[in-house]
Formats: C-alpha cells, sequence, structure tokens
C-alpha cells in the first residue's frame, strides 16, 4: 500500500511499513473513523455498532471490562496538536483515558510529560444516552516526527455508571503550531 502524499488523511489505513517507507511531508490533520478503521489495535472484545442517528455511521463499543482498549497507529509530525474526539453517551460508559506511545508498549496519558495536552480523559457517561457529543483536548506536544499509537483506555468510569464501555465515533487530529 502507498500512503497519499497530501496535507490531510481521511481514513487512511496503512501498516507500521507503509510508514517506515513513506517519504512525504507529516500530515497537519488526521482523522479516524472509530467504527471503520480496520487497522484498529484492540485490548478486550469490541463491537462495531452501526447507528443512523450517529455522526460517521456509528460507534466501537468495548464489552465493558475495565482496562479495555482501542488503538491506533498515527503518523505525526513535531509540533503542537488538537484533539478532537467524538463519542456517544451512556448510563454504562467509562471514562477513557486518551494516551500515546512510540513503541506500542508504553502508554503515557496525553496530559502528562512529555505531551503536556489540556486534559488525559474523558467521562462517557450520562445519565441519557446520546449521540454526537464532542470534546477537544488541546495543547499536546509533539516532540518529534514518527509513528505514535492513539490509545483509548477504559481504566476508570464514573461513580454512576454501571460499566467500563467506551463508545467512541470519530478522532481528528489537528496540527495547530
Amino acid at each position: 500500500m502507498t500512503i497519499p502524499k497530501q496535507k490531510t488523511w481521511t481514513g487512511v489505513e496503512a501498516t507500521s511499513s507503509d510508514f517506515n517507507n513513506y517519504t512525504g511531508p507529516c500530515p497537519a490533520t488526521v482523522d479516524i473513523n472509530a467504527l471503520a478503521f480496520s487497522s484498529i489495535i484492540r485490548t478486550g472484545t469490541w463491537t462495531p455498532t452501526n447507528l443512523s442517528t450517529c455522526l460517521y455511521g456509528g460507534y466501537n463499543v468495548s464489552d465493558g471490562a475495565q482496562n479495555d482498549a482501542l488503538g491506533w497507529d498515527v503518523l505525526l509530525g513535531a509540533g503542537t496538536w488538537t484533539l478532537g474526539l467524538t463519542y456517544r453517551t451512556n448510563t454504562d460508559a467509562g471514562i477513557a483515558t486518551v494516551q500515546l506511545s512510540t513503541d506500542g508498549v508504553t502508554f503515557t496519558t496525553v496530559n502528562a510529560s512529555p505531551y503536556n495536552g489540556s486534559a488525559g480523559t474523558v467521562d462517557m457517561y450520562a445519565a441519557v444516552a446520546a449521540p454526537n457529543v464532542n470534546t477537544t483536548i488541546t495543547g499536546i506536544t509533539i516532540g518529534a516526527n514518527g509513528i505514535y499509537r492513539l490509545q483509548l483506555l477504559a481504566a476508570t468510569k464514573n461513580g454512576s455508571s454501571s460499566s467500563y464501555k467506551l463508545y467512541p465515533q470519530h478522532m481528528h487530529l489537528h496540527r495547530t503550531a
């Protein structure tokens, strides 16, 4: 597979060898559809769910086990990034810990050093289920061009939630500086 040489990658699916062979510029924008992206790295059981009221056609839902995770390998350039996350809330939803890794093994929450983003978690719980909820994490610092694994981890849950399920629909990374 050849990665297109463009500034915005929408739905580009690539393996690590594709990234290693890529010689173009790092993208300024990366879009990830959590439902359709087939190169997802999963921990636990996840089910793609089509729902017409959801932007991007639906969401991916975990089975509710603590520490289930969903990840994507993305090529990021050095600079400051903003992560937009669209998700579905629910009464059984957990809190997503947003993490990055340079090796796919050791993960750091995006609000900790060296990334220093504005937040590190997203509480997907709500008393009434609703699709298309948006949140933004700003100021994520990427120190060097490279392949990073973006991961949503179901480590904790809201005290009112009955489970640790996560319901991501879409993620959007945009370099701001």
